[in-house]
């Protein structure tokens, strides 16, 4: 998901296309590319799993929980059942791809994820993948505009910070 989804549409394609208005030949720096894109789609992917159990739903504008009614196996979920012991898995397998769990279900599994440590790791591993992609675009500063690299620099901490 966050190579297809994330990284080629929503990064890289995007990107190329820039390059390709600007009289530039994205294949210059394809290696490049595909590795920022690639660190940036995963950092994306992971804040909106995280986002789908841990944020908050007014601010988001939907309901939190469906990737666990839909037993998606998220970056978020993944890390839960990771983490938790056998009587936190079974609450775990229990909301794991039901539709009609219930709010109060996924607030358990919720504070499952919070006492377990799950937003503590996620978060750290979302900066580390900002952070990497950052450090990317940090080499292209004798290429591109200045402009251009602190945007690009900036974009994968945006994204590891929003709340939708």
């Amino acid at each position: 998901m966050a190579d297809h989804k994330s990284a080629r549409y929503s990064i890289l394609a995007p990107m190329q296309l820039g390059l390709l208005a600007a009289g530039a030949q994205p294949a210059l720096f394809e290696t490049e590319l595909r590795d920022y894109a690639r660190l940036v789609g995963i950092c994306g992917q992971m804040r909106d799993d995280y986002l789908d159990l841990f944020g908050d739903a007014a601010a988001m504008g939907k309901p939190t929980g469906t990737d666990v009614r839909d037993g998606k196996h998220s970056y978020t979920v993944r890390a839960l059942l990771a983490s938790v012991d056998d009587a936190e898995r079974r609450v775990m397998e229990a909301a794991l791809g039901d539709p009609s769990c219930t709010p109060q279900t996924i607030a358990a599994v919720r504070e499952i994820g919070e006492r377990r440590g799950v937003t503590v790791r996620m978060q750290a591993d979302m900066r580390r993948y900002a952070q990497q992609a950052s450090a990317v675009v940090a080499g292209w500063r004798s290429q591109w505009r200045e402009e251009s690299v602190t945007f690009f620099e900036q974009l994968p901490l945006w994204s590891v910070e929003r709340a939708r």
